[in-house]
């Protein structure tokens, strides 16, 4: 007789027990501390009279289910974790909403609440839905790409609306989108990436990225800042489905397949890097998938042009690239005779690329980003030899195993379940955990860049061949991947932009004239439970229709709607120039009475947001 699938287990029983020793345990917390907390969400009053009461309620309730649930028969026992299930996902998405920022004041204890609603979710599913045949399961799959399809046309339309919508909202900043735009912009129309806002004239002095000569081309269509960001977006969208691809020649299962494109979708990183403003680094990420793709097609012809095509987006890229032969061959993808050739061409062309950035005027003002010997990737190396223990101790703070954990999290850090992958890692984390630029291990920032292109193919790699024997859920590969889906759903709410419940910006502060984030995350990511403000469409049109041929000083949160000229600098920078650009509020409007911004220029036209001054030798000025 075949087995019930509803037959619940010593899993299922350790699960009720486990419901039932945390509930008694918060109750014992609650009775202590006199919080008004549940599960560590702050309950509003909005939801009952007294707080406190609604505490008390549900736990008699988790108390009372608990205990029943060792002397209930099957069917009632299946009716009941129906009504759990239904009762957690419906007081999560509550407390979510109302809550204080819990997630990003207890990572941990987010991420592990995460993983116990999965751990629940997925043995109720076990149970409810029987397995499906293979013929079904093909029928899954093609259902799965139209729907995955659909919503990644969705997800395009969204991010590309946000991106906008922030950058129109003045939340876009010198750094990184004005700085690259107009680079960008003095490439396509003079073949030079002139910047005024880095530390050299020539932006391939700051960033290696001669990628930019084959982005110019698409650029020349629309030549403003909006381009990139949309672009930016399409890069993302099209790296899901490379995902997509390189999953179904991976796992031979076009549903398991669209499990991994959505997992890419709703990673926060993923959606972090497509708002905070421009970075050539993201170009990488489709490369670094198609490289790992005819890899596993077998062709080691096609194979070369995106691998060779990683040098060329910046010099960070071209480092982690180095990587990618090393593992390889040392995992038998690829001849060791043929990985050897690669690692020598790809030491030359770092090399290559250092020399010539040294010759561009590099100041290396990144040195003190890393714990170095001595500047330059020679010198992290080194440092690892000697030293490896500091290192380590520098990768093991809070923050970091917080930013680790939300990062691997939805792949169940599969990553790292083999251990020739940390040939591929150690570049990943050399960039964001061994850093102490916070920003580089904070969650949603470019520089995971190389880690997310690695640790999705791992994932896959460790996928492929998972077992799992010692728990009766994770018996079958689907099960596996909806529990994935069954974490990467809420951490998406909690920390990333999919419609979620805040607005995450980057590189704001506290001091912005734009405005206070109602929670600073690291002093650097400033989330809004709303988008704050209105779009003030007569600013930006203004600023739009301002010509290249002016020379500018603005605020750098203005920069990035006027970098598309030559000179372009910020509003204290001691030069004479055609056109002022300031904010038209505190503390720019203060600075009126002190003679800012000097007796050579008049006020021209303001807006609610923003005020224009015109040098007075501009006699036929007018937009």
């Amino acid at each position: 007789m075949e087995k019930d699938p509803r037959n619940y287990g010593r899993f299922f029983k350790l699960l009720i027990s486990y419901l039932f020793s945390l509930s008694a345990c918060y109750a014992v917390f609650f009775t202590i501390s006199r919080t008004g907390n549940v599960f560590s969400f702050p309950v509003s009053a909005n939801l009952c009279a007294d707080p406190m009461a609604a505490n008390y309620t549900l736990l008699i309730i988790f108390l009372a289910t608990s205990a029943a649930a060792f002397f209930m028969h099957r069917n009632g026992l299946h009716m009941l974790m129906h009504g759990i299930s239904l009762a957690l996902l419906v007081f999560l998405a509550a407390g979510v909403y109302i809550n204080s920022w819990f997630e990003y004041e207890n990572v941990f204890a987010s991420t592990a609440a995460l993983f116990g609603l999965a751990l629940y979710l997925n043995s109720f599913l076990k149970r409810a839905v029987a397995g499906a045949g293979q013929n079904s399961r093909a029928a899954m799959g093609t259902a799965a790409i139209w729907i995955f399809a659909v919503f990644a046309v969705i997800y395009a339309l969204y991010f590309s609306n946000l991106a906008i919508l922030r950058h129109d909202l003045f939340m876009s900043h010198k750094f990184d989108l004005a700085w690259e735009n107009q680079a960008l912009y003095n490439l396509a129309f003079t073949g030079i990436p002139y910047s005024s806002l880095g530390y050299t004239g020539n932006n391939f002095g700051d960033h290696f990225s001669l990628i930019y000569y084959l982005v110019g081309l698409f650029y020349r269509f629309y030549t403003r800042p909006e381009f990139l960001l949309v672009f930016q977006v399409l890069i993302m969208v099209f790296s899901s489905f490379l995902i997509y691809l390189l999953a179904k020649n991976m796992l031979k299962d076009g549903f398991l397949a669209c499990v991994f494109a959505f997992l890419f979708l709703l990673h926060p990183a993923v959606q972090g890097m497509m708002l905070f403003d421009f970075h050539p680094g993201v170009i990488a990420i489709p490369l670094f998938l198609l490289v790992f793709y005819f890899v596993e097609k077998g062709s080691l012809k096609l194979f070369l042009l995106p691998f060779f095509a990683l040098f060329f987006v910046r010099e960070d890229i071209a480092f982690a690239a180095a990587f990618i032969p090393v593992f390889l061959a040392s995992v038998n993808k690829i001849p060791k005779k043929y990985g050897a050739y690669l690692l020598i061409s790809a030491i030359l062309l770092n090399l290559a690329i250092m020399f010539s950035m040294d010759m561009l005027g590099n100041v290396k003002l990144d040195v003190d980003r890393f714990y170095y010997l001595f500047p330059g990737a020679a010198g992290i190396l080194s440092l690892f030899a000697v030293n490896p223990v500091f290192e380590i101790v520098q990768a093991f703070t809070a923050q970091k195993i917080g930013f680790l954990a939300l990062f691997s999290a939805p792949l169940l850090f599969l990553c790292f379940f083999r251990r020739e992958n940390l040939i591929l890692l150690f570049p990943a984390l050399l960039f964001t955990v061994f850093s102490k630029h916070v920003p580089q291990y904070t969650l949603g920032y470019q520089y995971g860049a190389v880690f997310l292109a690695y640790a999705f193919y791992l994932s896959l790699e460790a996928f492929s061949g998972l077992k799992f024997p010692f728990l009766g859920i994770f018996t079958g590969r689907y099960r596996v991947a909806i529990f994935m889906l069954a974490i990467a759903l809420p951490m998406s709410l909690l920390y990333g932009n999919f419609f979620s419940k805040s607005f995450k910006l980057t590189w704001l502060g506290c001091d912005s004239p734009v405005g206070k984030a109602d929670y600073c995350y690291n002093d650097f990511v400033g989330c809004f439970k709303k988008i704050p403000g209105e779009v003030d469409h007569e600013a930006v049109k203004l600023l739009d229709s301002i010509p290249a041929k002016y020379t500018v000083k603005a605020d750098v949160n203005i920069m990035p709607h006027v970098s598309g000229r030559r000179e372009l600098y910020n509003v204290f920078f001691d030069r004479e120039t055609d056109l002022v650009i300031v904010f038209n509020r505190e503390p720019f409007i203060e600075f009126e009475k002190t003679g800012f911004p000097g007796k050579e220029y008049v006020r021209y036209k303001s807006t609610k947001t923003i005020i224009i001054y015109v040098n007075k030798k501009l006699k036929d000025f007018n937009l």
